[in-house]
């Protein structure tokens, strides 16, 4: 329903601008039509999908944090544990079974999401760039870390809401920082603050980094650093790892 209801903002979005190429790139670069060539009218619709793709970025975090930090919780509760371990499969197998089961409930909801508007930009403009698809790839990746932390975290204390904070303040305000880092070290010479920083830094999913390859990507921009990629990577096998093991070691 959120999804839709956002899709529906951005067909409005949509409806007041013009029916053409070339009105758009007036909408963005602020040239009339008869001075646009077509590298700029490219160029603009580039800056179009880099907007929607960055707001679509956080908007679908946002969405598959909320709509599955309760799950694992929720499995460890009283009676439903009880429950499910009462059937012929391993621990292994159950914590598996719930975080592919959310990856697979986010993926349909984030393709159904960031696949409409690309067919909405794609049939109103006639610009059909693949690029702006790796927007799923990016949201989902993100988000596969982030739940990795998510199920270790619900393990750890059994709530639903701590979890959600977490996430939360990752998105909003861990990475955004993070990503400022360098400039916030140009104004404190504190050893602790830039011990903290780099602290986090190495052990919270990249977001902002890869969000930033994203837009890279959508604006033809080919020479991108993919240390993000992988240091995220290694941090949602840890924090699975870490998680299988607090699992298994729980007696219920």
């Amino acid at each position: 329903i959120l999804s839709a209801l956002t899709i529906i903002g951005f067909g409005l979005a949509f409806s007041l601008m013009g029916d053409s190429v070339d009105a758009a790139a007036l909408n963005i670069t602020g040239e009339t039509p008869q001075n646009i060539s077509d590298d700029v009218k490219t160029a603009g619709l580039r800056m179009l999908e880099f907007s929607f793709a960055s707001t679509l970025y956080v908007i679908g975090l946002f969405f598959a944090i909320f709509s599955t930090a309760g799950l694992i919780p929720d499995m460890l509760k009283k009676g439903n544990i009880d429950l499910f371990l009462s059937k012929p499969i391993s621990k292994f197998e159950l914590l598996t079974g719930k975080y592919l089961g959310a990856l697979a409930v986010v993926f349909v909801n984030i393709v159904f999401l960031v696949g409409s508007i690309w067919l909405m930009v794609g049939l109103k403009f006639s610009f059909w760039e693949p690029s702006f698809l790796f927007t799923i790839a990016a949201i989902m990746y993100v988000f596969a870390a982030i739940y990795a932390l998510i199920t270790l975290t619900g393990i750890l204390t059994k709530s639903s809401v701590l979890p959600t904070i977490i996430s939360f303040l990752i998105i909003i305000i861990v990475n955004p920082m993070l990503g400022s880092r360098e400039s916030i070290y140009q104004l404190t010479d504190s050893v602790i603050v830039k011990g903290i920083l780099e602290t986090l830094y190495y052990i919270m999913p990249q977001a902002q980094k890869i969000i930033g390859i994203l837009q890279s990507s959508i604006l033809g921009k080919t020479n991108l650093d993919f240390t993000p990629i992988l240091t995220t990577g290694a941090l949602l096998i840890a924090y699975l790892g870490l998680s299988y093991f607090v699992f298994k070691k729980k007696d219920f």
